[in-house]
């Protein structure tokens, strides 16, 4: 998605460019988007009820999410151009 200010659908405020963050234990990582279903990971999951296996990478896409300033609707799109650079 270009860097064009589009308009919030909700309130017709301004929407700005950003992106949700996911921590880990060790990281901040950007969102990313799954094709299919989450499949349990054997091992993980008696530690935590919501483990799951690693998509493969072709699987995944970036999420990129627009933020209305006005109201705070927030808009997400899954799109190669927002890949961490």
């Amino acid at each position: 998605m270009n860097e064009v200010e589009t308009t919030c659908p909700k309130c017709q405020g301004e929407m700005e460019s950003g992106y949700l963050i996911d921590h880990s234990h060790v990281a901040f990582l950007a969102s990313l988007w799954a094709r299919g279903k989450p499949k349990k990971h054997w091992w993980f999951s008696l530690q935590a009820k919501n483990a799951i296996t690693q998509p493969s990478p072709s699987d995944q896409i970036p999420v990129g999410t627009y933020r209305c300033k006005t109201c705070g609707f927030l808009e997400s799109y899954a799109r190669k151009e927002f890949a961490v650079k």
